[in-house]
């Protein structure tokens, strides 16, 4: 009984990840929670894990707000079809998209773990356009223009696709693309992983994005038509599709900043390299050994260089004006008419 016991923990084990360990790496970076908090976050994503066919789940990170904060664990569902489907009058990308991963949240620890909705093209695009604190209320309403579609756990599960597609990152060869052709975005572990030496970590280029970018569209793939021939129809005016794992070096310029701890570690092999965005602000990755690790902490808005400002409402549209069409005279009554 004890040997099944031990079986049942390793294989409960790889679903979640070692939060304890990389909380302690995080914490030189000045990120993470107590360790009171990271021991009981711990337990209860394996509580959850037990529950949910998850592999890969992981804490990742916390959106504060207004009234209340977000916890937010990630993990990939074992059981979901890696298809598109259709939510209204638009094509819901799945795990081979913006979907890849699912998120769970609560507010605090100790509470029980709501999972998000897919994030759809639409909310992606309209997320951009708003600039909005939330409040940690999964069903408050979003105010402003334009109009967002949907409430504020919509919200939420947009602006952690935004921040995943753009601060999510891992050492460059850890990961590969089996098949680009047939699969552009299947990551899976590098069969023979690079040897490299922590140093060359300080480098951009030493680090890829592991999650896809994010188009225009508010999308991953690209929007595939079909004319009236049921074939598909290319898109001329479509987005440029960028390459899975692409460097992070071709980032704008500022858009990260590097730092080594201990600040007087030199060229210790044991430091621990922390990269920061700057596009993100909350966004930390962190390499110690032969180990990485990604945490967001932060409001969950973009860095701007100038103002927010709404955007403006659209055009008046000019009224009906066509010479064969004429407008009804408006017909008169004699109000004493009839009266004696």
């Amino acid at each position: 009984e004890g040997e099944e016991e031990e079986e049942e923990e390793e294989e409960g084990g790889e679903a979640v990840q070692d939060l304890p360990s990389e909380l302690e790496a995080l914490e030189w970076a000045g990120v993470g929670l107590s360790r009171e908090d990271g021991f009981r976050l711990f337990l209860s994503m394996k509580k959850l894990a037990q529950k949910v066919p998850v592999a890969g789940l992981r804490f990742w990170g916390k959106i504060l707000g207004t009234r209340r904060d977000y916890l937010v664990l990630e993990g990939e569902m074992r059981d979901e079809e890696d298809a598109e489907a259709e939510e209204g009058k638009e094509q819901v990308e799945g795990k081979g998209g913006a979907n890849k991963f699912s998120y769970w949240v609560c507010n605090s620890v100790g509470q029980g773990w709501t999972r998000l909705p897919h994030v759809t093209p639409s909310q992606v695009v309209a997320a951009r356009k708003l600039r909005r604190f939330v409040t940690g209320d999964l069903d408050a309403p979003v105010p402003g223009h334009p109009p967002f579609p949907g409430v504020e756990r919509n919200l939420l599960r947009a602006q952690i696709a935004r921040i995943t597609a753009g601060t999510l990152l891992a050492p460059e060869g850890l990961f590969q693309v089996p098949d680009a052709d047939e699969a552009p975005y299947a990551i899976e572990p590098a069969e023979e992983p690079p040897e490299r030496e922590q140093s060359e970590l300080r480098e951009l280029g030493s680090w890829v994005h592991f999650h896809p970018e994010l188009n225009s569209l508010g999308r991953v793939l690209p929007l595939v038509e079909l004319g009236e021939d049921g074939e598909p129809v290319e898109d001329e005016n479509a987005p440029e599709q960028l390459p899975a794992l692409r460097s992070v070096e071709e980032d704008a310029e500022g858009s990260w900043s590097v730092q080594t701890f201990p600040t007087a570690g030199g060229d210790d092999p044991n430091a621990l390299i922390a990269l920061r965005s700057q596009q993100w602000p909350g966004a930390v990755t962190v390499a110690f050994g032969k180990r990485f690790a990604n945490l967001y902490v932060g409001y969950g808005l973009k860095t701007s260089d100038v103002p927010y400002t709404p955007q403006p409402p659209g055009m008046v549209q000019e009224e009906f004006n066509d010479p064969e069409f004429k407008e009804q005279e408006d017909v008169r009554e004699d109000p004493d008419a009839g009266k004696e």
